[in-house]
């Protein structure tokens, strides 16, 4: 019942209903628990970059988690009466140690680079670069390094793909609402654009967010739209087969999303930020320089258009370090007059 009625659950029941299959729940005591907990540990992940590894303690426990909301929100309709103390006394495996926990979580770009020297982790490591953001110096010379080779290039491929790139480091949008950025969605003179969202949003529907961009980027925009083939709307996109009418074809949106992935690696190699190739470090980076700006997070969730608080907690420790500076530079200038 859960697997058919919990929404977003899917994903990490399968395996349970995959060990399970047509059991009574009811009938699960702790033992079967424990069980189920021993053949996960046995499990290889079958899909992504980690295909082939075996599910790590923190996934287990994960499935273990879904699980018991699952089975308790069954106890609330009446469903079964499982006694969710079972779930407690299941016990994993010890986890190994993994020297790439001991990095911090969301940091600049050159920070992790000296966190790696530090720790003797190779800058090839698998997760090496992950949960990494760029200050905004880090920033504006990741965007040299592409205006260089791609606006330069003077392709209508390779000047797309910047003003893609530019795009999502002024507004934060991801890298699906690229695919449904129209021409009529752009008012340049009043450096306002449109991005139809879908992510977050239970009904799946898509919901108009106008945001702002900057002076700069007008030229990009305009270039890339006077270079689009006639009659073709889409901007960031080579065609327009993803689109009928006011509607997007959910299917195609993402071949042409993961398309845009791997254009972004192709266009980084050669650069130190290769190790980091992700359209949503452009999403985190904005938020991050916004909120040590001093912005608070309903400000910086409006703008970008957030659906939960949870992204700007990750980023606090550089709202504080950026505190921590203007209370020292305030000191110093006073210790300057005093002098």
């Amino acid at each position: 019942k859960a697997f058919n009625t919990i929404r977003g659950y899917e994903f990490h029941l399968k395996r349970v209903v995959d060990y399970f299959g047509g059991v009574v729940v009811d009938d699960i005591n702790a033992n079967r628990l424990q069980d189920f907990v021993n053949w996960l540990n046995q499990q290889q992940i079958k899909t992504g970059k980690n295909r082939g590894s075996k599910l790590s303690v923190a996934s287990q426990k994960k499935i273990m988690a879904r699980f018991r909301a699952a089975v308790k929100w069954n106890n609330s309709q009446g469903f079964c009466d499982f006694n969710l103390q079972n779930f407690d006394a299941v016990s994993y495996a010890v986890e190994k140690q993994n020297l790439l926990d001991r990095l911090e979580k969301w940091c600049y770009f050159t920070q992790r680079e000296s966190e790696l020297v530090e720790f003797n982790i190779p800058f090839e490591a698998e997760g090496a670069f992950r949960e990494v953001i760029y200050s905004k110096q880090e920033l504006m010379e990741h965007l040299e390094f592409l205006k260089i080779k791609l606006w330069n290039d003077g392709s209508v491929q390779s000047r797309r793909l910047f003003a893609a790139i530019y795009f999502c480091s002024v507004t934060g949008a991801r890298r699906s609402e690229l695919t449904r950025v129209r021409v009529s969605d752009v008012r340049l003179e009043d450096l306002q654009v449109t991005i139809w969202r879908r992510k977050g949003r239970k009904d799946k529907d898509l919901v108009g967010h106008r945001v702002s961009i900057t002076q700069d980027l007008v030229p990009y925009l305009s270039g890339v739209i006077h270079q689009l083939p006639e009659g073709q709307t889409s901007i960031f996109c080579s065609d327009d087969a993803h689109i009928d009418g006011e509607a997007f074809n959910e299917q195609l949106e993402q071949s042409k999303a993961e398309y845009l992935h791997k254009q972004l690696t192709e266009a980084l190699k050669g650069s130190k930020y290769s190790r980091a190739v992700s359209w949503h470090l452009y999403r985190h980076t904005l938020a991050s320089m916004l909120l040590a700006e001093g912005y608070g997070q309903n400000v910086v969730k409006e703008t970008i258009g957030w659906c939960s608080d949870e992204m700007a907690q990750r980023y606090s420790h550089l709202a504080q370090e950026k505190r921590q500076q203007l209370i020292e530079d305030v000191f110093s200038s006073s210790d300057e007059k005093s002098g």
